[in-house]
């Protein structure tokens, strides 16, 4: 499968703090060794699954890993698991470490772009 070409990520305070958080979250999974054995495909591994969600009630939405490395799993949608993984970035939200987008398919495209940028370093 050819991977689609995505057009560099506009530099600016969200993109930027938003990929070194998620660059971040990428590099300890490799560096502890928590990476999750693909269920597609048992010769690849997991270490970086991103979804967007809306953390609080502003009807902003984060780009946030939904995968678990305690776990090796990702993260179920629509779950207590997945309120429970929710409420772990909402301190990092309020300390500024994450930055919301102000709508879903502006984070969809700054997750997309940010996955290809970090995963192909």
């Amino acid at each position: 499968m050819e991977e689609k070409a995505y057009p560099p990520l506009p530099e600016g305070s969200a993109n930027t703090t938003n990929k070194n958080f998620l660059q971040d979250f990428h590099n300890k999974v490799i560096r502890e060794g928590t990476r999750g054995v693909d269920k597609n495909d048992p010769n690849s591994f997991n270490t970086m699954l991103l979804g967007t969600s809306q953390l609080f009630d502003d009807g902003k939405e984060y780009v946030i890993p939904f995968y678990n490395p305690e776990t090796g799993k990702e993260v179920p949608f629509n779950s207590p698991e997945e309120e429970q993984w929710l409420n772990r970035f909402r301190e990092e939200a309020k300390a500024g470490k994450i930055i919301p987008y102000n709508t879903q398919k502006e984070a969809h495209n700054a997750m997309e772009q940010m996955r290809s940028l970090i995963i192909n370093q």
